[in-house]
């Protein structure tokens, strides 16, 4: 996304997210709301495939804790073209769950597959709903890792 901005106003951009975010998870905002307050956070607005009340609901867990305390087993599959969340994110799930449950947790890269496991060569692609449909490295995965804990 930010590849679309000069370098130089890159400020501008991290601020208005800023805003955006602060408006939407913290003061509880639609986004409506936060473009008419702050018209420079509308080019960072996005389709949320859920309804805000969800995130914003999200938003005021404590998901450290929650990883702390499972003792399930878990497959942390992050696509390469994810530009919703890191790798060191799905990462620091599995650092978590094995410090309090060793080998409980695993971590999977999924090549070409977004945030939702759809196909999408890049982050860009994902961003712009260009996606072709599902990725079936990520199916495959996580039946191996299915079979894998099972047995």
């Amino acid at each position: 996304m930010l590849e679309d901005y000069p370098a130089d106003s890159l400020d501008i951009v991290m601020r208005a997210e800023y805003k955006r975010l602060y408006g939407l998870f913290v003061e509880k905002k639609n986004p409506d709301q936060i473009i008419n307050e702050h018209p420079e956070t509308a080019v960072t607005f996005f389709d949320y495939p859920m309804d805000i009340k969800y995130f914003q609901q999200v938003a005021d867990v404590n998901i450290g804790q929650l990883w702390m305390h499972t003792d399930a087993y878990i497959l942390s599959m992050h696509g390469t073209s994810d530009f919703v969340s890191s790798a060191a994110e799905h990462e620091l799930i599995v650092e978590t769950v094995n410090h309090y449950h060793p080998d409980k947790a695993t971590h999977a890269e999924i090549k070409n597959a977004d945030h939702w496991q759809l196909d999408a060569e890049s982050e860009r692609v994902s961003q712009l709903h260009n996606q072709t449909g599902l990725n079936s490295l990520a199916a495959t995965t996580a039946l191996r890792w299915l079979l894998k804990v099972k047995a």
